[in-house]
């Protein structure tokens, strides 16, 4: 995935803010530009999940 990919996607909650956690993926119809929003914890729970 590109640099854009890892820095406009969101993994985790952001702890200044509230945000809808759904997890979902963007295809933001732009060349390469595609996003993912998810609010995880680092646990091999999610692990599986996203695997």
């Amino acid at each position: 995935m590109t640099s854009k990919f890892w820095s406009l996607s969101m993994f985790t909650k952001p702890p200044d803010r509230d945000v809808d956690c759904q997890p979902s993926a963007s295809d933001m119809g732009y060349h390469n530009d595609y996003r993912v929003k998810i609010c995880t914890i680092a646990d091999e729970d999610y692990l599986y999940t996203i695997h």
